[in-house]
């Protein structure tokens, strides 16, 4: 319970970063996936 008295955490901040990271893979996981099928078909 520290970080939600300390006044430096901030949790809107951490949760829009996690969103961010997770966005991030999703997107990379997809293209990789894509990649992938494309040169399947070759």
């Amino acid at each position: 319970m520290y970080f939600f008295i300390s006044e430096d955490f901030n949790p809107y901040s951490s949760i829009i970063k996690c969103n961010f990271v997770m966005n991030f893979l999703a997107t990379v996981s997809i293209l990789e996936y894509v990649i992938y099928n494309k040169y399947d078909y070759f």
